[in-house]
């Protein structure tokens, strides 16, 4: 935890905003929706992501049952993504397994192929990349880079180097 003036007013900054989300789910109950806000922050003594849940329903045994089990859901999925952060960030990333093709493409080819076709997965949204390996001109038109991509955090696919526009990596 930060002391003195910067980590006084980050913590001013982060409880202004817990209350401006705390005021935007009593807007939307007035207006008659039913908001449940849920958000993660980190626990001071352990350091882990906890849980938290912001709603104005009734406080009914039906409602406290079914947001403790909707919260127990939320912590286990903040759980799975702290782990991968934290996976990427402190431990070496393990040797790439690189499939062997008979014949290579041409980087022409390369070129065409767009990240979404050639790295599809359903469990990522996200493509984070390693490294940029090299740099082109596409016929003289627009800069080209050569990306190395991580792996999939959730099921570990390898991805091929692939050429992207420059201007997606500047």
């Amino acid at each position: 935890m930060m002391t003195g003036p910067r980590g006084s007013s980050e913590t001013k900054m982060h409880r202004g905003m817990v209350a401006s989300a705390q005021i935007a789910v009593q807007k939307l109950s007035a207006l008659g929706y039913m908001p449940i806000l849920f958000f993660s922050q980190r626990h001071k003594g352990t350091g882990k992501l906890v849980a938290n849940a912001v709603t104005h329903l009734p406080p009914t045994q039906t409602n406290m049952r079914v947001l403790t089990s909707m919260k127990k859901a939320y912590d286990f999925i903040i759980k799975l993504d702290d782990s991968a952060h934290a996976q990427l960030h402190m431990e070496p990333l393990p040797p790439r397994k690189r499939q062997t093709k008979g014949r290579e493409a041409s980087p022409s080819t390369l070129a065409k192929k767009k990240k979404t076709k050639s790295c599809k997965c359903s469990r990522q949204t996200i493509y984070p990349y390693e490294k940029i390996l090299e740099r082109r001109m596409n016929g003289g038109k627009a800069a080209e880079v050569k990306v190395r991509w991580l792996p999939c955090a959730s099921c570990g696919r390898v991805w091929e180097d692939t050429w992207e526009p420059a201007s997606k990596f500047a």
